[in-house]
C-alpha cells in the first residue's frame, strides 16, 4: 500500500484542474456545457478544501465569465493558467526541498569542517 504525501495529494489536484482546463479550453469556452463547469466546480471545492484560496478565486471568477458568456472568460482561463502553472512549480520546489531534508537526515554523519581542521592540526603535531 502506498502512502500519498501531501504534495503528491495536492499535486493530483493540480494536474485534474490542468486537465479539465485544457479540456475546455479546446472545445471552446462558449460550448462548456454543465459537465465541464460541474467538474470544474467541483475541483473548486478541492482547491479551497487544500487551502489554494487564489487558484480558488480564479476559478470562481472564469466559472462566472463563461456561465454568464462574457468576453473576459479567456483572460480568466489564461490568467488561472498561469497562476496554475506557478503554484505547481512553487508545490514541486517544496516538495524537493523536503525530500532533500529527509534524504539528509537518513544520511549517516559526516565530518564537518571544523573537524577536518582538528585532523590537519594533529597531523602537523605528529611531525
Amino acid at each position: 500500500m502506498k502512502i500519498v504525501t501531501e504534495h503528491e495529494e495536492i499535486l493530483d489536484v493540480v494536474e485534474r484542474l490542468q486537465d479539465a482546463l485544457e479540456l475546455v479550453a479546446c472545445r471552446g469556452l462558449r460550448v462548456a456545457g454543465p459537465a465541464e463547469l460541474d467538474r470544474l466546480s467541483s475541483l473548486r471545492d478541492e482547491l479551497e478544501e487544500l487551502g489554494a484560496a487564489h487558484l480558488s478565486s480564479l476559478l470562481v471568477r472564469l466559472l462566472r465569465s463563461v456561465r454568464e458568456g462574457l468576453r473576459q472568460s479567456a483572460e480568466d482561463l489564461l490568467r488561472l493558467q498561469a497562476a496554475l502553472r506557478v503554484f505547481e512549480r512553487l508545490l514541486c520546489r517544496e516538495a524537493a526541498a523536503d525530500r532533500l531534508l529527509a534524504l539528509a537526515a537518513d544520511a549517516p554523519e559526516q565530518p564537518s569542517i571544523e573537524d577536518a581542521g582538528t585532523v590537519v592540526a594533529r597531523g602537523r603535531d605528529n611531525r
